[in-house]
């Protein structure tokens, strides 16, 4: 009777349903397992995109695609003023990072303005780099070429190794002259800190600075 009692349908379907939620339980921790795993993965993705690859593309978009940095450079721009002086002072620069120099170009147009409306007669031409061919002559040649005196041109074929030495140099000829007054021309992200320098070192001078052709007037220009 007793064994008869174990084997009934009764206990070996216990017995069977004992089996089958042990199965069923280890699947389901398996199953939740594996989809709690992939959400991890899933999860650290997202992380690896909102973390490192989004403010990589938002510093992107905003460098080159808004006018940010035009608006931050605004700020190494000094304020234009031209009055008339004793002489126009030119710095012609490094030149532009393309291929293509236009920089001595918009100095050239630069110092022809100025000089024509009769605000100086004297031009002093400085280059902050060395050239294969020299800036400084290539302006003056065309100055030349656009009627301006040989007499009233002074260009300066050494090469400072910084502002503050070009700064310098010119100054020294500005005193022997006995030149109190300049009109200053430089690339227009390169004013504020020559005008730092000048104050700085030499405060007695007084200096117009000069509006550049090549100064930038978009507002909504991107960084090339």
């Amino acid at each position: 009777v007793e064994v008869a009692k174990e084997n009934s349908w009764s206990n070996r379907f216990k017995t069977m349903l004992e089996i089958f939620n042990n199965l069923y339980l280890k699947k389901i921790k398996l199953f939740k397992k594996n989809e709690e795993k992939k959400q991890l993965n899933y999860l650290n993705s997202k992380s690896i995109f909102s973390f490192l690859v989004l403010p990589i593309l938002i510093i992107y978009l905003l460098t080159f695609h808004t006018p940010l940095f035009y608006k931050l450079s605004k700020n190494l721009e000094v304020n234009y003023n031209v009055s008339n002086a004793d002489a126009i002072v030119v710095f012609s620069g490094d030149g532009y990072s393309g291929y293509e120099n236009l920089g001595f170009q918009n100095r050239t147009l630069d110092v022809l303005k100025y000089y024509k409306l009769g605000l100086a007669d004297k031009i002093f031409i400085s280059s902050g780099k060395e050239q294969t061919i020299n800036q400084v002559e290539i302006i003056r040649a065309l100055l030349l070429q656009n009627g301006i005196n040989s007499n009233d041109i002074k260009i300066f074929t050494e090469y400072p190794s910084s502002t503050y030495a070009n700064i310098v140099m010119i100054n020294s000829e500005l005193t022997k002259r006995g030149i109190n007054e300049i009109i200053f021309i430089t690339a227009p992200l390169h004013s504020k800190r020559a005008s730092l320098i000048w104050s700085k070192n030499f405060p007695e001078l007084k200096i117009y600075f000069a509006k550049p052709s090549d100064s930038t007037i978009k507002n909504n220009r991107n960084l090339n």
